[in-house]
């Protein structure tokens, strides 16, 4: 790539010799079929001497958007990507159709800035100038006549956009704006205290509540609220125990629980420590949470996003035939308390973006 680079940037620097300068960093030159921009910090532009006054126009036009657009720059900046990853056709691709995307971007800007249709004119000047040989398009410090064909099929379908349509969309976009201002999605902070109460509490499971008392901190959707099950479903839910409900007036939205777990002592590593932690969870065959996807991670707590799978109970079928559904859920751990919070929604209404604003939101202080 370096000796690509050097080569060609002397070939550049012989084509232009001899260049006559117009203007303030424009130049005229003899030997070459195309006009193009040079440079990065301070670009010149050089023109074929052959140029009409009409198509001087146009493509003064065009090079000092490339200009104003700072195109030299990010064009060189792409080319140190694609050296960098010369081995990845996908940047290959990027470079070539960023390329193009900025001839056509540029070729918009001098159709915007006429006052008259010019596209007939313009595509002609193109075409024009497509015989004789070119700027080789990989030279990263230079401009030039590139993608002839696609740029002609764009100039001739684009259309200008009428001033009632662009006001019309600027009128829509801030009324978007003031809305999403004024209305918020909003949120409370909520402090639930583990174990939420002693129901359940037997010898059998009696380690799990003599537990160090924590409190979660998060943030609710607003209208939401912590609630206790009645008497008859405390103790345990298929997450842990002492569920506490997240209610919406009368509508239970999600439960959260929690449980204990043991440090693996064998060697693990930290991506899938997840695994020994929620393992309970992992391996059901009716119910099982899968698809954990990190949020916020530290050296001793982790939250994520995960998908709870569970069967539906069908009277006088077997299990193998229930239906499976699906809900999101919210996983926590905290390896210095060795304890996990599972907080399984009811159903989907929530956004993608509501649960991740929840999930980032948990932590856990020592009970007051």
């Amino acid at each position: 790539m370096a000796v690509y680079i050097l080569l060609s940037l002397i070939r550049l620097r012989r084509t232009v010799t001899g260049a006559v300068r117009l203007q303030d960093r424009i130049y005229l030159a003899d030997h070459i079929a195309s006009p193009f921009v040079a440079g990065i910090f301070r670009p010149k532009i050089y023109l074929p001497s052959y140029l009409s006054v009409q198509e001087r126009q146009y493509i003064l036009l065009h090079e000092q958007a490339h200009i104003r657009r700072f195109d030299p720059l990010f064009r060189v900046l792409a080319f140190i990507a694609l050296s960098l990853h010369w081995f990845n056709p996908l940047v290959w691709a990027a470079f070539y159709l960023s390329g193009r995307d900025m001839e056509m971007a540029c070729d918009e800007t001098v159709m915007r800035q006429m006052e008259n249709d010019i596209r007939r004119e313009y595509a002609q000047s193109l075409l024009d100038r497509t015989t004789g040989k070119r700027i080789a398009p990989g030279i990263p410090l230079a401009f030039g006549e590139t993608n002839i064909k696609a740029r002609i099929r764009n100039i001739m379908s684009y259309r200008k956009s009428s001033r009632w349509v662009i006001a019309a969309a600027v009128v829509v976009l801030a009324a978007l704006c003031i809305g999403l201002a004024l209305n918020p999605a909003k949120s409370q902070r909520a402090a639930i205290t583990f174990p939420a109460y002693q129901d359940g509490k037997s010898e059998y499971n009696e380690s799990i509540y003599n537990i160090r008392p924590f409190t979660l901190h998060i943030d609710l959707p607003e209208g939401w609220s912590a609630a206790f099950p009645a008497p008859e479903e405390r103790g345990a839910s298929p997450a842990g125990f002492t569920p506490v409900y997240l209610m919406e007036g009368s509508t239970a939205k999600a439960v959260i629980s929690y449980n204990t777990f043991e440090l693996y002592e064998g060697d693990i590593p930290l991506e899938d420590f997840y695994k020994t932690v929620y393992a309970p969870l992992r391996l059901g065959s009716l119910y099982h949470w899968e698809d954990y996807t990190p949020i916020v991670s530290s050296k001793t707590t982790e939250t994520a996003l995960a998908t709870v799978y569970y069967s539906e109970e069908m009277q006088g079928q077997s299990a193998a035939s229930w239906p499976q559904s699906t809900t999101p859920g919210i996983l926590f751990y905290d390896k210095e308390r060795l304890i996990y919070l599972a907080i399984q929604f009811s159903d989907s209404s929530l956004s993608l973006d509501q649960l991740h604003a929840m999930a980032q939101s948990v932590r856990i202080t020592d009970a007051k």
